[in-house]
């Protein structure tokens, strides 16, 4: 399975009913430029921030019970490499506020950066993999769960296949503007042949 849950009622990819029920009360956001990105709950979404902080300086998906999968340029400053220094948010919907939605903090206990990023193009191989101090507890936090994972004997081709983009990233491209609260959009897929048909060599 792609969770270490000590229940087997943890579902990869559902959110469940309750979740959805508490979700409910919650108010909605636009976002610009006139779009609707306000975002249900995503279980398998985090924000990694530096200890002490609550300000999300990149996102991250749960894979199972003790690592995350995140972006190998989140730390390419040193002081972001030590685990010492970063923290996981779990279940987070706005960083801002402190009471509006359940959440849970782990610390890092190790990162690992893929050895072969940005070897030949700026963004090639852009992997991390931070390992939790602890496992999650899936059983007491019913709106956490893993992403679902494709199995390696799987030949699907996801190429058009629509995919949900999430976090609290900028919301206009001109300013600085990041999300206080959770954001997501659906996009296609696009095939790699495509995907590197639209940038140069570098």
């Amino acid at each position: 399975t792609t969770t270490t849950s000590p229940t087997r009622s943890c579902q990869c990819g559902v959110v469940t009913e309750s979740a959805k029920r508490r979700w409910e009360t919650r108010a909605r956001i636009i976002c610009p430029p006139g779009q609707d990105c306000s975002s249900d709950p995503i279980p398998w979404q985090v924000g990694i921030t530096t200890i002490g902080r609550s300000r999300p300086w990149c996102g991250g998906t749960i894979i199972n019970g003790r690592y995350i999968l995140s972006a190998a340029h989140c730390f390419e400053d040193v002081k972001r490499r030590d685990p010492r220094r970063l923290s996981v948010t779990l279940g987070d919907m706005d960083w801002s506020e402190d009471n509006e939605w359940p959440h849970i903090t782990i610390g890092v206990e190790r990162l690992l950066m893929h050895p072969q990023f940005r070897k030949g193009a700026l963004f090639n191989n852009d992997f991390a993999i931070l390992k939790l101090e602890r496992p999650i507890d899936f059983a007491s936090y019913d709106w956490i769960r893993p992403a679902c994972l494709p199995r390696s004997e799987e030949s699907r081709v996801y190429d058009n296949v629509a995919a949900t983009v999430s976090g609290w990233g900028w919301t206009n491209p001109d300013i600085s503007s990041q999300a206080t609260e959770l954001q997501s959009v659906e996009v296609d897929i696009m095939s790699h042949q495509d995907c590197v048909s639209h940038y140069n060599k570098g």
